[in-house]
């Protein structure tokens, strides 16, 4: 439930939203080990540590957000590696990699991002990222 709360918050108040994704977390990892290596408990770890990594994102705190992005990606490229053919699994592959390709994107943006240096790479990075999306669907 606090993950669902943090996703309303998302939208306009990214930093109370990463804290209530922080909450989700520890109450995911307070769990008993069986419960956590439960294909839903993981699922739904990875779905938090994405919204944490889109919180941040709208924060503007990029390079925090990209290690966010990655763990959530190997968590369901597991998931997918598990099962090629479950649907739900593909469509989050599909999701993290969007919300990853959007944060180079705002990180490239010389409004939202004062490193223009950057910009070219996390253009790069974007591209790249979408084609990964774009094989999956």
């Amino acid at each position: 439930m606090q993950m669902k709360v943090g996703t309303v918050e998302l939208d306009t108040d990214p930093a109370q939203a990463f804290t209530d994704f922080q909450i989700a977390l520890q109450r995911i990892e307070s769990l008993p080990p069986a419960e956590q290596g439960s294909l839903s408990a993981v699922r739904i770890r990875a779905m938090v540590v994405r919204k944490e990594a889109l919180a941040l994102k709208e924060l503007g705190e990029y390079s925090r957000a990209l290690p966010l992005f990655e763990e959530a990606l190997q968590i369901h490229r597991r998931l997918e590696a598990a099962d090629p053919n479950d649907a739900r699994a593909l469509a989050d592959l599909a999701t993290v990699l969007e919300n990853e390709a959007a944060s180079f994107e705002d990180a490239a943006n010389p409004v939202l991002e004062g490193r223009p240096g950057d910009r070219r790479r996390n253009l790069i990075s974007a591209q790249r990222t979408l084609e990964q999306a774009a094989l999956i669907q």
